[in-house]
């Protein structure tokens, strides 16, 4: 894929139309000639360099790429403990009497992301089950 960049930005496929100093646009970009495309304020044209996507990364910097290594993936947080449903409870009465509606919707939300979970793990087990029946 060939790519331009506008004015120094990162570089993108030319789009359909380009306008020219002297007021004209051209909507033929098959057709658009080098000093049009330069004239418009497109610079390139541009190809991403050769790189490995699992262990690197390309960045446009300063106009031109660059082949960086890729950052490490962030570790998993803990699994949150689960929500003893007495002290829930309590929590979403002293939510909803101060009117704290950030507070409340948290609260429910942990609520039903821990109420898919057993759920989930039933229609896996199925799952398993009529695969070997």
């Amino acid at each position: 894929m060939i790519l331009y960049s506008f004015k120094g930005r990162e570089p993108k496929p030319l789009p359909h139309r380009i306008n020219l100093p002297n007021g004209f646009t051209r909507t033929d970009s098959s057709t658009f000639t080098a000093l049009e495309i330069s004239e418009a304020g497109f610079s390139g044209p541009y190809s991403l360099p050769d790189h490995d996507p699992l262990t690197e990364q390309v960045i446009w910097v300063d106009g031109d790429y660059e082949v960086t290594e890729r950052p490490p993936e962030p570790e998993p947080g803990p699994e949150p403990e689960p929500l003893d449903l007495d002290i829930a409870a309590q929590l979403i009465i002293d939510a909803a009497a101060g009117n704290d509606k950030a507070t409340l919707s948290l609260i429910l939300r942990q609520l039903l992301e821990e109420a898919k979970r057993p759920n989930q793990e039933v229609l896996l087990n199925y799952k398993q089950e009529d695969a070997f029946s």
